[in-house]
């Protein structure tokens, strides 16, 4: 049935495609020919008005950004979401939000819909890199700052930190209290956070270099609070360890709730630390050592740096990372 009223929302649920496919046939970007017509006649038969974007979109002006990240209920990506709205808005953009950049088949369709010429600049905070995703950023032509690792052979600026000094500076102070059994309770290996701070936990313990000093990493299928309480309750050892660093405040939450719950004095017997110094750090019992990763200064820097790339295209490329510092607490 024909409706003056329907969005291209309607189309996709009508063609049985994404927004971003719709979007694509609209403005004639590359796809199969059987979906372009059945997205036309999707079109056709509901009625489906192009709105003014459309002039925006043969301009290049639409004076919106998207902001694409893994997970906006993790504490980590809602801080850095506002930081990055309150500093894009006070240029006169928009930030259209999308957090739905956590498993291969979303990222990749985040990627297309910033390249499909709706906004005007794309900051992407993908948990996980594959080949087709790096292919497909290097595709862009859009103005785009990547939250994480810089890609080579991308054309965008990128955004991170170095998690190496803060980490390092916790595991020497749990040290200097007598601990000598670390685990690290991280995420999954497989994602960018999870893999680089598996990578700092194990340099540092091979430049500690101590006979009596043992340690161990247990990866875990995610960063969330639920799965870190599935997983912690699965761990034999846990009581083998006197030092459990986490791979976010989340889990170290998760951690200490069943430490507690088995009567295990925190930190006397086991000391836990997360990282990211989210604000509910100091709100709980006992207060969460955490290694601070400065969100607040990630998200401005990434605001500044797809700013000044609409500016000015042809500036050179930028990676600006943070530096992280250990906040002690109650519980280590």
């Amino acid at each position: 049935m024909k409706s003056a009223k329907s969005t291209i929302a309607d189309v996709a649920l009508h063609a049985g495609v994404s927004t971003a496919t719709v979007s694509r046939v609209i403005n004639n970007s590359p796809s199969s020919e059987n979906t372009r017509l059945r997205v036309l006649r999707s079109i056709k038969e509901l009625g489906y008005k192009v709105n003014t974007d459309g002039q925006a979109l043969r301009s290049r002006k639409t004076n919106r950004i998207l902001l694409s990240l893994a997970n906006i209920s993790n504490p980590f990506y809602t801080t850095l979401a506002e930081t990055i709205e309150n500093a894009i808005s006070k240029s006169g953009y928009h930030i259209l939000l999308s957090a739905s950049a956590n498993d291969e088949e979303e990222i990749q369709e985040q990627i297309e819909k910033a390249g499909s010429g709706f906004v005007d600049g794309f900051i992407f905070g993908p948990i996980t890199f594959s080949p087709t995703t790096i292919s497909k950023l290097k595709k862009l032509t859009i103005p785009t700052v990547l939250i994480g690792p810089h890609i080579p052979g991308t054309k965008m600026d990128s955004i991170g930190t170095n998690e190496y000094p803060g980490m390092k500076e916790a595991i020497l102070y749990l040290r200097a209290k007598g601990k000598k059994r670390f685990l690290l309770f991280n995420g999954p290996i497989d994602s960018i956070p999870g893999l680089n701070r598996n990578n700092c936990f194990l340099k540092i313990m091979s430049e500690i270099n101590e006979k009596s000093v043992k340690f161990d990493v247990v990866n875990t299928p995610s960063f969330t609070f639920e799965q870190a309480n599935i997983e912690i309750r699965k761990l034999v050892t846990i009581f083998n360890f006197d030092a459990i660093i986490c791979g976010n405040d989340l889990m170290a939450a998760a951690v200490i709730n069943y430490l507690r719950e088995q009567n295990r004095a925190i930190p006397e017997e086991t000391a836990v630390l997360g990282l990211d110094n989210d604000d509910f750090c100091s709100y709980v019992y006992p207060k969460i050592s955490s290694i601070d990763i400065n969100i607040p200064e990630q998200g401005e820097a990434a605001a500044k740096a797809l700013l000044s790339r609409i500016q000015n295209p042809k500036q050179k490329y930028s990676e600006h990372l943070t530096v992280s510092r250990f906040i002690p607490r109650q519980s280590t």
